[in-house]
């Protein structure tokens, strides 16, 4: 009985040990490039709009910075600009439900910070807030109506997060998906059909190179 009791506690001892050291194991293998790291980043990609109908997605980034010493996570100060076109039909939600076509494009500059974990060898998640400004450019056109046109400059702040995978010491690709929360609201075009902006939410894939 006295040997069964101290074979159970070896075994509980050996997986609590396992427990340990496993999450070690995968940083260090996160890190097991013994090339210096990079402090650049340039990104490029392209994807799709989930807001309005969807549409088209672009972006660049550029960014800058490096890894604490004895710390896994990356932090790189970045900057981005985007474009996206969206286009929505319907009825407007107000008393006359006139049939509307809007069709929108937005250009986001904006500046933040982003963080890299590394999970396993090549395998990294990401995230990034940034802040800065969006020029939104509506034309709607309303059945019986004349087309209304309107453009200016908006403020933004803007989320995004996603998993990257390292092809090589200078490339990676990925999936990145971004959240843009701004007043839209251009010349009072949202209030005309009975809308309030929307969270922009778009998706797209990214080519990343390091150096």
């Amino acid at each position: 009985m006295a040997r069964s009791a101290r074979s159970r506690s070896t075994r509980c001892d050996g997986f609590l040990a396992l427990a340990f050291v496993l999450p070690l194991g995968l940083g260090s293998t996160a890190n097991a490039d013994p090339r210096p790291g990079t402090h650049l980043l340039a990104e490029v990609r392209g994807g799709a709009v989930a807001h309005d109908g969807g549409g088209l997605s672009l972006g660049a980034l550029f960014g800058a910075g490096g890894k604490i010493p004895g710390f896994p996570p990356r932090f790189y100060v970045i900057s981005e600009i985007a474009y996206s076109a969206s286009s929505a039909q319907g009825l407007t939600a107000t008393a006359s439900a006139l049939a509307y076509e809007d069709h929108r494009r937005y250009v986001d500059l904006g500046a933040g910070l982003r963080v890299y974990v590394p999970i396993f060898h090549p395998v990294r998640l990401f995230a990034d807030a940034l802040v800065g400004t969006t020029n939104v450019s509506s034309e709607l056109q309303r059945s019986g109506l004349l087309s209304h046109q309107a453009e200016g400059w908006l403020p933004l702040v803007a989320f995004g997060g996603g998993v990257q995978v390292r092809l090589a010491y200078e490339l990676s690709v990925g999936i990145r998906a971004r959240a843009v929360i701004t007043s839209d609201d251009i010349g009072g075009t949202r209030a005309m059909v009975g809308q309030t902006s929307p969270t922009r939410v778009s998706t797209t894939a990214s080519l990343t190179w390091h150096f």
